[in-house]
């Protein structure tokens, strides 16, 4: 059966309170996680001298940095595509490496304090780079790759030791499971076929392939715990979809939801007990003519319960997206991805509370919809080196605060502090201290005096020493 779903803000969850954002000036993220402490870990790819590196970063539960580490050689192109916590109590990471003739799979290891443990290469001749990583039963890793245009599984030791390979017949690999203690499941794509599952035994011998005849190129596969399956993706015109298996792959029902404009699914997972799961990617359907990142909370028969847009408040952007959304032990969703153009090397996370919403870093709740009152002007000179000056205009007599952030959202200066001001242009002239070339922002908040409604603003200014 197939539905389609105009797509409608509408939810029944509880709200929760830690939430936060966070940008990073490193590169563009692939995969998030949660860590089983509470905190957060998240890998991508990042330029350094034009040649592309593995950046690793790692949070505690409030977002706050606890290190930031970069991998890869001098000479040779590395990347990142997935990570999960390893049974050595640290990270094991899915990548690329650039030294083989034409790039190999990559496994690297690091501890808990991202330090570098051991790394392993895979493949032959052919171009190959691994997608997934997962932990096996026995200890072990299990590995999906694509070769060439074809399908890659590696079986490894707890050291990364190459166990066995298996090369499948497909155009091209999507994802991984281990569906339970007597094999995998492998969730391919043919063209002019679409996706196709792969049902492995614990030696990667094929039990049976089954070609699914949904709508969707898949992004995600995931074991429902009945043994049924669901599949995640988007259509050829870029609509999400959602298809759900019975444990052979047979379609039990499949819902496309049809958005203002094209949505791009990179991800879903599913929210425990059993209460759905959650879908993320990006789309221009939010109506600004931008991509915005977007997530999408479905109830267990598919339903939609609601959609949201993200895009940095601090830093805007005509695209920004989520690789990667997953459900945190709150009750929340921690997702991760990156604004463009990804070449300027500008990550983006958001915790968000159940119903998707998040408190920016250094932004209050007091964000009341009242008419503007005031209006904030481009700082000038900018760029600029040794100071600026920033001007603004008060239709009536206010209370004010400017604030100077950094690109992480970070408080820097407060120059002022609930001063007040008449109606009028104003000016302040702001020097600088020790601060150092890059992106900044200052945010301006204006209380009337008359009604005590609040309202702010922000804009960007740029340091160049």
């Amino acid at each position: 059966m197939i539905f389609f779903i105009l797509t409608l803000g509408y939810c029944e969850v509880q709200s929760q309170n830690v939430s936060w954002e966070k940008l990073y000036m490193n590169g563009a993220i692939f995969r998030g996680i949660q860590t089983s402490d509470g905190g957060y870990a998240a890998v991508g790819t990042t330029r350094i001298q034009n040649q592309f590196k593995i950046f690793v970063v790692r949070t505690n539960s409030l977002g706050d940095t606890l290190w930031n580490k970069i991998f890869g050689s001098a000479n040779n192109g590395f990347t990142a595509n997935w990570i999960e916590e390893s049974y050595d109590n640290g990270f094991v990471i899915a990548g690329y490496d650039g030294t083989g003739i034409q790039g190999d799979a990559y496994l690297l290891n690091i501890d808990s304090a991202g330090n570098y443990r051991w790394s392993r290469s895979y493949g032959g001749n052919g171009l190959d780079d691994a997608l997934r990583v997962l932990k096996t039963i026995d200890g072990g890793y299990i590995i999906g790759a694509r070769s060439d245009f074809n399908l890659f599984i590696i079986k490894t030791d707890s050291f990364g030791i190459q166990q066995w390979q298996k090369i499948f017949n497909s155009d091209g690999f999507i994802d991984l499971i281990q569906y339970n203690t007597s094999g995998y499941m492998v969730l391919g794509y043919s063209n002019g076929i679409g996706n196709r599952l792969f049902r492995l035994d614990l030696n990667g011998d094929t039990s049976w392939t089954k070609a699914l005849i949904g709508n969707s190129f898949g992004s995600s596969l995931r074991r429902i715990s009945d043994g049924n399956l669901i599949i995640g993706g988007s259509t050829a015109q870029n609509e999400c979809v959602v298809t759900k298996t019975d444990s052979l792959g047979i379609i039990e029902w499949e819902y496309q939801y049809e958005g203002i404009g094209r949505e791009i699914i990179y991800n879903l997972e599913i929210i425990p007990g059993n209460k759905g799961y959650l879908i993320s990617g990006s789309t221009d359907s939010s109506g600004n003519d931008n991509f915005n990142a977007m997530i999408r909370v479905l109830d267990p028969d598919g339903k939609e319960k609601f959609t949201k847009y993200y895009s940095p408040l601090f830093y805007p952007s005509d695209y920004a997206e989520f690789r990667s959304g997953v459900p945190t032990f709150d009750g929340g969703f921690y997702l991760s991805g990156s604004i463009a153009p990804i070449s300027t090397g500008i990550a983006y996370m958001v915790k968000t509370d159940s119903l998707g919403n998040f408190q920016p870093v250094g932004i209050t709740s007091e964000e009341l919809i009242v008419p503007d009152n005031f209006i904030l002007y481009q700082n000038y000179p900018n760029p600029f080196n040794s100071s600026t000056n920033i001007s603004f205009h008060l239709n009536e007599s206010s209370i004010v605060n400017l604030i100077i952030y950094n690109v992480l959202g970070n408080e820097i200066n407060i120059i002022l502090n609930n001063e007040k001001f008449n109606s009028g242009k104003h000016s302040i002239h702001w020097n600088l201290s020790n601060e150092s070339s890059g992106i900044y922002f200052y945010k301006i908040t204006v209380k009337s005096t008359h009604s005590f409604k609040s309202k702010n603003k922000v804009k960007s200014m740029i340091i160049l020493k």
